[in-house]
């Protein structure tokens, strides 16, 4: 009976919960299977387990798989209840992730842009649910290198919250880090990510460079300083986030060259985080500006069809600088001239080092796999049919 699939999702949820894929997939497939042989395509019943099957998809790293059911599921509830109904966020948002996963970024972008149109037409430019909604599409900005336009919904985030809050609102933090780090990426890599005229961070080389960064470096630090003032106004004080937002404070003067100021806000984070007690954010060198070599995944002009993709393991040491020293490969059968573009690139990259009881200390042995495309080799002419012949 079709009346059986909505149990049987349930079934799913929890078993997706507990992380038992194979058994939540179980279940999810049993239900689409029963409502294929009892209902018609456009049941509403179909919706949930189609969402739950892409999500098991997802958590099982199987993000191929994901996309069929998940855009499936998002068709039928635009078709079942109108174009913009809010009750498709859900799964549209998961839909994005299988999309990001598979490397299909120009069907993500469109995705992530329709979502944010759903949010504004179920919720009004001035309810506080466009705060989620601001912040999802201008970390995709982010995240594809359109940092002004990242920026411009942080600043929209802050102009909501002014009208529905106090100046000190907690709110706020967000989209002020945000707002900081899109003004670290810029004066990493340029305004827009590009392959024209680089110096060796990825930063393009224009007239007045100096000056831009400059006043990027002000900007991004005011920001973190107001998020600062407004995280210890409010008490009791979130130790978490004062640390979280102190290590990036300390991540933007690192960047920037003032090493010793950032090695005393990495001393004050490590307080604050022991306070919250969980230090793990600095227990560990974390990437803070690298552009990969021509040769790897995203960056190689190969044709993906005439190619391989094949890892590169490389381990390192970090210094308390931030500094990446003592670039070696594990054993691999790529070639030497791959092995030196891929290690060149990562020498060049910046860390924040790693805290120990609030000193930066060295830390060896750190490990970066990357993956980079191999042209396939010419196809070999049939021996055995010339021989025959």
């Amino acid at each position: 009976d079709r009346a059986l699939a909505n149990p049987l999702a349930n079934v799913g949820t929890t078993q997706l919960k507990l992380n038992d894929h194979v058994a939540a997939e179980a279940s999810y497939l049993r239900a689409v299977e029963l409502l294929e042989r009892s209902a018609s395509n456009t049941d509403r019943l179909f919706i949930a387990p189609l969402h739950g099957l892409g999500a098991t998809y997802l958590a099982a790293k199987r993000p191929g798989n994901a996309v069929t059911p998940l855009k499936r599921a998002v068709d039928l509830s635009r078709n079942l209840d109108g174009l913009y109904n809010d009750r498709q966020l859900p799964i549209v948002r998961q839909l994005i992730d299988a999309y990001v996963a598979t490397g299909n970024l120009a069907d993500a972008e469109k995705e992530h842009n329709y979502a944010y149109a759903v949010a504004e037409t179920s919720f009004g430019n001035n309810d506080p649910r466009m705060l989620d909604a601001h912040e999802r599409l201008a970390g995709w900005y982010d995240f594809v290198g359109r940092y002004s336009s990242a920026r411009s919904l942080y600043e929209r985030s802050l102009a909501l919250i002014d009208r529905l809050g106090k100046r000190a609102d907690l709110r706020k933090v967000a989209p002020l880090r945000g707002i900081a780090r899109t003004y670290q990426l810029e004066f990493l890599y340029g305004a827009e990510k590009t392959e024209e005229a680089l110096d060796a961070f990825g930063r393009p080389v224009t007239p007045f460079a100096n000056l831009q960064a400059g006043r990027m470096q002000d900007r991004g630090e005011r920001a973190l300083e107001f998020a600062l003032q407004i995280i210890t106004t409010n008490e009791p004080v979130d130790h978490r986030l004062h640390g979280e937002t102190l290590a990036d404070l300390g991540d933007w003067r690192l960047v920037s060259g003032a090493t010793d100021a950032a090695k005393l806000q990495y001393g004050k984070a490590w307080e604050a985080l022991t306070l919250a007690g969980d230090t793990a954010l600095l227990q560990a060198p974390r990437q803070l500006a690298y552009r990969p070599s021509p040769l790897t995944v995203g960056r190689s002009r190969l044709d993906p069809a005439e190619a391989t993709e094949q890892p590169l393991e490389l381990r390192f040491s970090v210094t308390s600088e931030g500094r990446v020293r003592g670039v070696t490969a594990t054993p691999t059968e790529l070639s030497d001239s791959i092995v030196r573009s891929v290690s060149t690139a990562l020498g060049r990259a910046r860390y924040a080092p790693r805290i120990e009881n609030g000193v930066a200390v060295d830390t060896d042995n750190v490990a970066l796999i990357e993956r980079v495309l191999v042209r396939n080799p010419p196809p070999q002419a049939d021996q055995s049919a010339s021989q025959q012949d």
